[in-house]
Order: structure tokens, then C-alpha cells, then sequence
């Protein structure tokens, strides 16, 4: 990863808490509208996604009880019955935080692939007779070098049976490169 990724993802991720608190006060206040059933999952999966465990289990936790507390301390008719509510509750956090354990792990086995595959693209100018490569600064290297230094591939070096036949026929009999 370059340091331009890495510093715009570390900005992404100073703006998680924020996006993220202002998720979750939206889908609070919709809720106090008129109950809708996983409101409170978009601000737990955006900061499980960016802000890995820690803050999801925040949203998870405190989501589900400042719902319960405004119900309670406002006499929301909808919490007539105490118990059931309390239930009500647990039964959200538990869910939610199972649901910020499973985005944080997504997020970073996305991460840790990403990482893993750096991916050339586009045209590359390549000679069509000894097949070095022409780099952005105009210079002609070696297929494996130009890969090797684009990407985070590792070349070894042999020969195909064709080969093996074509330039070492004597020591690589024809019956042996068939079996291959």
C-alpha cells in the first residue's frame, strides 16, 4: 500500500466515528417515528466496516439502549410493559453486535486481500521480438523485471518440454518431453 492510500485511509477512518454517530442518530430518530425493523444496522455495519470492532460494538451496545432509555424516561406509549422492552433490547444488542463482529471480519479479510494482490492493468508497450517491456519513463526492461517491480509477483526460471526439446534434444529425449 502507498502512502497516499494509507493516508486516505486513515482519513476515512478519523471520519468513521462521525458519519457513523450521525448514522446512528438518524436511525434513532426514524425509529422514535415509527419503530422500522434493523434500523440500527447501517450505522453498526459502516462502523464495524471502518472502524473495525471496538466501534461497532459501541453502536451496537448504544443504539438499542438509548432507544430503551428514551422510551422509558418519555412514556413512550409503545413501552407500556417494562420487561418486554428490556428484552426487546437484549435481543438488539445481541444481534447488532453479532452483526458489527461479522462486518469488522469482512473488512478485514477484504483489507488483507487487497493487500495480498496488486493487479497490473491497462496496455502494456511490449517488443514483439525479445518481449521487454517499455516502462513510463520510456526505458525497455525485461518482462520480468517490469513485473517484479509493478507488482508483488516472484519469477523462477525454467523451460517448457518444447524448449527443453528445441535447444537440449540431446539430453531431453523426445519420449521423455511427450510424458509431460
Amino acid at each position: 500500500m502507498s502512502v497516499g492510500e494509507l493516508e486516505s485511509v486513515l482519513k476515512i477512518r478519523e471520519r468513521c466515528l462521525l458519519y457513523s454517530a450521525l448514522l446512528g442518530a438518524g436511525s434513532l430518530a426514524l425509529d422514535l417515528i415509527g419503530p422500522i425493523p434493523f434500523i440500527f444496522m447501517v450505522p453498526v455495519m459502516v462502523a464495524s466496516w471502518y472502524g473495525g470492532l471496538g466501534r461497532g460494538l459501541i453502536f451496537a451496545l448504544g443504539l438499542p439502549v438509548a432507544r430503551l432509555g428514551i422510551g422509558l424516561f418519555w412514556e413512550d406509549p409503545l413501552f407500556s410493559k417494562a420487561t418486554v422492552q428490556f428484552f426487546n433490547a437484549w435481543v438488539r444488542c445481541g444481534s447488532l453486535a453479532c452483526l458489527a463482529f461479522l462486518m469488522s471480519r469482512l473488512a478485514r479479510r477484504q483489507q488483507q486481500l487487497s493487500e495480498e494482490v496488486r493487479v497490473l492493468r491497462g496496455i502494456l508497450p511490449i517488443c514483439a521480438f525479445c518481449k521487454k517491456i517499455r516502462g513510463p519513463d520510456g526505458r525497455w526492461q525485461t518482462l520480468e523485471n517490469y513485473i517484479s517491480t509493478h507488482s508483488e509477483a516472484q519469477f523462477s526460471h525454467s523451460f517448457c518440454s518444447d524448449c527443453a526439446q528445441k535447444h537440449y534434444g540431446e539430453y531431453y529425449p523426445a519420449d521423455r518431453a511427450e510424458k509431460r
